[in-house]
């Protein structure tokens, strides 16, 4: 699936209590690609509060495949009101190299307050 939603960036720091959600109903488990408006991957260094729209920011805590073809397997961190990484929440997540650009295999979240930021 494309994904090219400004609001994903982790500069975009608008909160709104109603959504975007990342949740089951709004989210689909499935392959993501970034692009345009919404960056091109899922952010490495943890967003602060509010980034992308969402209470509770996911960033990659993992290195990206740097060979062609490759996946990873990699934890998605929620940062938590300053906790970079809240061992309540752990999000699996896999990335692809697909020559250029990366793809992600993503699910929903599992609270309305957790979304997936991305950055250039």
């Amino acid at each position: 699936m494309i994904n090219s939603d400004p609001t994903r960036l982790v500069s975009y720091t608008t909160f709104n209590s109603y959504g975007p959600f990342d949740t089951t109903g709004y989210f689909t488990t499935g392959w993501y690609r970034f692009t345009g408006g919404a960056g091109t991957q899922i952010a490495t260094t943890p967003p602060s509060t509010g980034s992308c729209g969402a209470q509770l920011p996911v960033w990659c805590n993992g290195t990206y495949p740097t060979t062609s073809g490759s996946t990873i397997s990699t934890m998605g961190c929620v940062n938590v009101n300053g906790f970079l990484c809240s061992s309540s929440y752990s999000i699996q997540m896999s990335i692809t190299n697909c020559t250029g650009y990366y793809v992600f295999y993503l699910q929903p979240t599992p609270s309305i307050s957790i979304r997936y930021c991305t950055t250039y």
